[in-house]
């Protein structure tokens, strides 16, 4: 195979003017509370801060907005500095676009992943590739969505691409940062990612609608016949509790292992089941076996689906003390003596 030079497979760009270094806060004013309410709740927009009349900065981190808030703390994706500028994650900004764009990207079957953390959030898109000519293809798609981002106002954000080994073989990946994007770029965002206009999307996005609301009709009757399964498997447990337990309420209460044979209900599989067949209410048996060490015991258990001692298939557990084993039979029934 022909060596890569790994390091010859890189974009990396940024979109939309950020603000370097970090200004001093010397705005008083107060910051509006649906501005602090909106970023609590995840759903500001580029256009509220836009309308905000308060020195507004934007970085590849945060927002931050100078003036002063009047609660104290921080809030999940809202940060107050020693300075008593508020920072916004990106995170809270643009939520409702971004998913937007991420379902279109999703139906039209362009393969992207939206992950949103704490440090950002971003489209990814990871390819295995079988040689290097099929890297050189995914590199040059990738610098296609690099210039078609560049005609995209209102667009805060970054591209890259990177090529690596794993165990899988060269692997590329494509990341789009979403930073934030102001609701007249949504479409050409969109168009700008996969270089497609959005008329040549339509009927891309009509069959991968399509397609999801089928996986979804069939996930819903999967789960309709499972819950049939599920509640019958209920109810046949609880009836065979109630038969079962109604078998042996006629015996005594059992005097522990050492005074015989006892008999409990309990959910249990024969010798014979296989491993995919369900536990279900049983008859199942102790019995004393013979002394062991340090004062233990050893006992054995049968299942059986009658109850009768004929035809168990007993099986010696290990030693136990005793107050341990009538501890467990407790609710058990005194069979034989």
């Amino acid at each position: 195979m022909q060596q890569i030079n790994y390091s010859d497979f890189a974009i990396s760009r940024k979109f939309g003017n950020f603000a370097t270094p970090k200004k001093l806060n010397r705005s008083t004013a107060i910051v509006p509370a649906d501005i602090i309410s909106k970023a609590e709740s995840e759903n500001v927009t580029t256009e509220d801060l836009q309308r905000l009349k308060l020195p507004t900065y934007v970085y590849q981190t945060c927002v931050t907005i100078h003036g002063e808030w009047s609660k104290t703390g921080d809030a999940r994706y809202i940060h107050v500095n020693a300075n008593g500028s508020i920072e916004l994650a990106w995170l809270c900004i643009d939520r409702e676009k971004v998913r937007r764009v991420h379902e279109t990207l999703s139906l039209s079957g362009m393969g992207y992943k939206l992950e949103e953390k704490r440090t950002g959030r971003y489209f990814t898109r990871s390819v295995i590739h079988e040689n290097i000519d099929s890297l050189r293809d995914a590199m040059i798609k990738a610098k296609e969505i690099e210039n078609r981002l560049t005609t995209v106002k209102g667009f805060w954000g970054s591209v890259s691409f990177a090529a690596y080994k794993t165990f899988l073989g060269i692997t590329s990946e494509t990341i789009i940062y979403v930073y934030g994007v102001l609701e007249t770029s949504v479409t050409a965002l969109i168009e700008a990612i996969t270089g497609k206009s959005m008329a040549e999307l339509k009927p891309l996005i009509e069959q991968g609608t399509k397609e999801r609301d089928e996986r979804n009709r069939k996930i819903e009757q999967d789960h309709e016949e499972w819950k049939k399964r599920h509640d019958a498997r209920i109810q046949e447990m609880i009836q065979d509790d109630k038969r079962l337990s109604a078998a042996i309420a006629h015996l005594p209460i059992t005097a522990g292992i050492m005074s015989g044979v006892t008999v409990t209900i309990a959910l249990a599989k024969l010798p014979t089941d296989g491993w995919r067949e369900d536990s279900k209410y049983r008859y199942v048996f102790y019995k004393f076996v013979k002394n062991g060490s340090f004062g233990r015991v050893v006992y054995a258990k049968a299942v059986s689906d009658h109850l009768s001692l004929d035809s168990l298939q007993w099986v010696e557990e290990k030693q136990t003390k005793v107050e341990d084993i009538n501890r467990l039979i407790r609710k058990g029934r005194q069979f034989t003596s």
